[in-house]
């Protein structure tokens, strides 16, 4: 894949989310569409009307392959959650790069089946999470490994949308398709950022779930320990007013840093005795692609890799162990998979 040129991609999944996207990329240059796989006919219509020329339609991951055996660089997959394992894996061993929505997976079997398919063929694979490619997050999450703050002590954060509401009738209400509800949903930014700002993952959790239907919380909160010693508190609320919104605090031996877990506002640091913050210096703009472009190339490291979202995968399976138990703490070393 040259960093010049546009991605060649096929997109699998041509819904909501990956008509905004592609088109925005599209848009840029930064993307060719050749072809799409999705199984409602007038939805793909819809999506291939923005591009110029139209992708052509596949069945299937592996009739996209087929199809196309020279002329795809990489795949984006946009799918319900459910089938993200089987796509993800069936596209790097047909030795194409992978951008894959989050989450990753739902169970620790799919995540470590996806990471282990990483390995096997030496293909990448970047998770879809806004906050990890962002310039703001990269810019937190550097300046934390870094040492820059100091110790991490605690981490507070929330998110909230009318969730309920916007997405009724809606495949990620329905627990077969999507594995859970708003935590697993949009919360899922907050779990993400957690996890690659502190720069490890839970040692316990313990959740308490408020659902609208099994298996869908439209409500949660969390509090645990991370394996560093800090501590966290999480409130996730799906059936309130709108827009989708969220903020995650983390504070340090030294400073105080509020952050966006989706990246859209810049990351605040508050370094002394007056209620001063000062904005954490990000470099240039870059998008979710571009990120992405720059992983593949080998330009930069993975911000959002398998790893972690196994990680994620194990800390999902025990915090609905936890709610499901009545707000038990959980270790997540015991959870399998």
């Amino acid at each position: 894949m040259s960093q010049s040129k546009a991605i060649r991609i096929g997109v699998i999944g041509c819904g909501h989310i990956a008509t905004e996207q592609v088109t925005k990329w599209q848009g840029g240059g930064k993307v060719r569409v050749v072809a799409g796989v999705e199984l409602n006919g007038a939805q793909f219509a819809r999506f291939a009307s923005g591009f110029e020329p139209g992708p052509s339609r596949a069945g299937s991951v592996e009739e996209l392959v087929s199809e196309n055996p020279k002329s795809l660089d990489a795949v984006y997959i946009a799918t319900p959650h459910v089938f993200h394992a089987e796509q993800a894996v069936a596209a790097l061993h047909a030795g194409l790069d992978v951008l894959l929505e989050k989450p990753m997976a739902f169970t620790v079997e799919d995540a470590r089946m996806i990471e282990r398919a990483v390995a096997d063929t030496g293909r990448t694979l970047v998770v879809s999470f806004n906050g990890s490619l962002s310039p703001g997050v990269r810019a937190a999450s550097d300046a934390v490994a870094n040492g820059d703050f100091g110790k991490l002590r605690c981490i507070s954060g929330t998110a909230s949308e009318n969730w309920a509401t916007l997405n009724s009738g809606h495949w990620k209400q329905d627990p077969k398709f999507s594995g859970g509800g708003f935590l697993l949903d949009c919360g899922s930014h907050l779990l993400n950022v957690v996890l690659d700002i502190a720069g490890c993952g839970l040692e316990t959790v313990s959740a308490r779930f408020a659902e609208i239907g099994p298996g869908i919380e439209v409500a949660a909160v969390l509090s645990g320990k991370m394996q560093n010693g800090a501590l966290v508190s999480l409130v996730a609320c799906g059936n309130t007013a709108p827009p989708c919104v969220g903020e995650l605090v983390f504070f340090f031996e030294r400073a105080v840093l509020r952050v966006d877990p989706w990246g859209v506002r810049p990351a605040m640091v508050r370094q002394g005795p007056d209620l001063v913050e000062t904005e954490i210096n990000c470099g240039k703009e870059r998008h979710l692609i571009d990120f992405f472009r720059e992983v593949c190339t080998g330009r930069i490291a993975n911000p959002s890799p398998a790893s972690r979202n196994v990680e994620f995968a194990r800390l999902w399976a025990a915090t609905r162990k936890s709610a499901e138990q009545g707000g038990q703490p959980v270790l997540t070393k015991d959870i399998e998979g």
